[in-house]
């Protein structure tokens, strides 16, 4: 694994206190997870500072960033700087930058959807093939629920009290919370956030049911106009219908129709859905800036070696065409 040096001018706080006063900027304990395949293992801590941009600092690239391991705090390990646009896909994976150890965790397309316009305006921009798939899927989850589409919206704190125990157990079944946990959140701070962003008309909450079941759940917070894709989950028993997929579909007419927000924001990660639904993307990637002790170079490169070797199973097994069943069997267990 090659390491390569980038020379960056610092511009960056000396001190955690003086992070707090930046609203952009935060100390926090950041996870960096240990999987082989979508299987975790392990997970070690380090207490970074964490730098999160808009979607429109993202779409128009106008955030610089500048980290130097002179200039960072004295109490963190380093800094994470998520969803930062980058000029192509071809970032070293590990390199040196200003006595930083750089680490690119993660390269993606971060995707979006223009909400100006119309719902009929926007579905234009599929393939005919793909509007009568997307037709023949909800018909399909109608047909299958009695003819019934029962499509429920929630967004007063009232409202956010009956939808948030239906979705948490949604959620606890889900694979992304049994092996990734990245489900609803269950703490009491969430919901006190949740509470609050319904008081302020700042979020959306979307259930799909099946004959009086609940089959998908969809939270999204709004910050700015843009509205959040931050949580998912379907019920895997009804994975042939679609529910997903389905609960997006009407989710997005939903908030087409409100002719109120500029963007909905699928935020990190790749995804055939994301891709699907969105109207644009841009290359961007998470980079992990952390003093070269001799504990965080370990566990990095540790990690990047993990990594690679995931990846090159994954490869493997998708080529002989075991990968899907293995999936299935995790997300099933």
């Amino acid at each position: 694994m090659q390491i390569i040096f980038l020379p960056v001018q610092p511009l960056y706080p000396t001190t955690c206190e003086e992070a707090r006063i930046m609203p952009d900027m935060r100390c926090k304990q950041i996870p960096l997870r240990f999987m082989l395949g979508e299987k975790p293992l392990f997970t070690v801590r380090f207490q970074m500072l964490a730098l999160k941009s808009s979607l429109d600092e993202i779409v128009e690239q106008k955030n610089e960033l500048y980290i130097s391991a002179q200039t960072l705090p004295v109490e963190v390990d380093g800094a994470i700087a998520r969803s930062h646009p980058i000029s192509d896909g071809k970032q070293p994976r590990l390199c040196y930058v200003e006595g930083c150890l750089r680490y690119a965790r993660s390269i993606y397309d971060r995707y979006y959807i223009d909400l100006s316009g119309s719902f009929e305006d926007y579905c234009r921009k599929f393939s005919s093939k793909t509007r009568s798939s997307l037709s023949r899927k909800v018909r399909k989850f109608r047909d299958a629920s009695d003819g019934v589409l029962d499509f429920r919206e929630y967004h007063t704190p009232q409202q956010l009290e009956e939808f948030y125990p239906i979705a948490r157990r949604l959620s606890a079944c889900g694979y992304q919370e049994r092996l990734l946990h990245l489900g609803l959140p269950s703490s009491s701070e969430f919901q006190a956030e949740m509470r609050r962003l319904a008081q302020a008309d700042s979020v959306r909450a979307y259930l799909l049911f099946s004959r009086d079941k609940p089959a998908a759940y969809l939270y999204s917070p709004i910050r700015n106009g843009i509205v959040m894709y931050d949580h998912l989950g379907y019920d895997q028993a009804m994975a042939g219908l679609s529910p997903g997929t389905v609960l997006q579909y009407l989710a997005l007419e939903k908030l087409f129709g409100e002719h109120r927000w500029r963007l909905f924001d699928f935020t990190e990660g790749e995804g055939a859905h994301k891709a699907l639904f969105s109207t644009g993307n841009v290359r961007c990637a998470d980079l992990y800036y952390f003093r070269p002790t001799l504990r965080n170079k370990s566990w990095v490169i540790l990690h990047a070696g993990m990594e690679s070797l995931s990846r090159g199973i994954v490869s493997a097994l998708d080529k002989t065409g075991f990968k899907s069943r293995i999936k299935r069997f995790f997300r099933s267990t």
